[in-house]
């Protein structure tokens, strides 16, 4: 966020007002405090007009639908659900097992050779929720259309993908929203294929009366903020 940047958000005025109240050097530390050592005044100040941002982009979240709009994800291609499961019962696809984890980038497993059918069925595009131990961890989207053959013995095939959304570094993923909250179901299919919501009794029951598919996606797209 340049400073012309948030001159235009703010107004010249109440830009220029919160830039002379910082500029009280003998009060910035005492008022503010974020920094054990006193960093420079435009360090700071660029800190505080970004608080200042955030706040007012958070009330203009609640005060302007088409702005809320904008923050939420694009989930219209959101048609599929994968089962994931380590082994060794850890969480996979962390950021620490990605491919090329500064672009979220990695090889989606399917167990088998045998699933090459199934693994196939997602088109260039579309986007997977991938479920572990009851819990949404990764939205994912589907960057080719190629099955690939895999060396690792655990594994058979993969798909690459790229996730669009996941928890950040920080975050302790037993507090993710579980499947309840998101599907309005714990009853998922427990193998590892990927499965099409509209192909499935169970979403069809919960969905029908709430527009389908379509209702589905805006459900999670007020979930899931980028």
């Amino acid at each position: 966020m340049s400073y012309t940047d948030a001159t235009e958000f703010l107004g010249d005025d109440d830009f220029k007002a919160f830039r002379a109240w910082c500029y009280e050097g003998s009060c910035i530390q005492q008022r503010m405090g974020l920094f054990d050592e006193p960093p420079t005044f435009w360090v700071k100040l660029k800190l505080l007009v970004d608080r200042l941002l955030t706040y007012k982009q958070a009330n203009l979240a609640l005060t302007d639908p088409q702005y809320f709009k904008s923050l939420l994800m694009d989930l219209s291609q959101l048609k599929w659900l994968k089962n994931v499961r380590r082994q060794d019962g850890c969480w996979a696809y962390t950021h620490n097992d990605m491919q090329i984890p500064e672009a979220r980038v990695f090889c989606l497993n399917w167990k088998s050779t045998n699933d090459r059918e199934n693994a196939r069925q997602p088109q260039k595009g579309d986007l997977i929720a991938l479920v572990q131990q009851a819990k949404v961890t990764h939205i994912v989207e589907v960057l080719d259309d190629e099955v690939y053959d895999n060396n690792q013995n655990e594994w058979g095939i993969y798909r690459v993908v790229k996730a669009v959304w996941m928890p950040t570094e920080n975050l302790d993923w037993n507090n993710l929203k579980n499947t309840e909250e998101i599907f309005s179901t714990n009853h998922l299919p427990p193998s590892g294929s990927v499965y099409n919501f509209e192909n499935m009794a169970w979403f069809k029951k919960n969905w029908r009366d709430s527009e389908g598919l379509q209702g589905f996606q805006q459900h999670a797209s007020k979930l899931f903020i980028e």
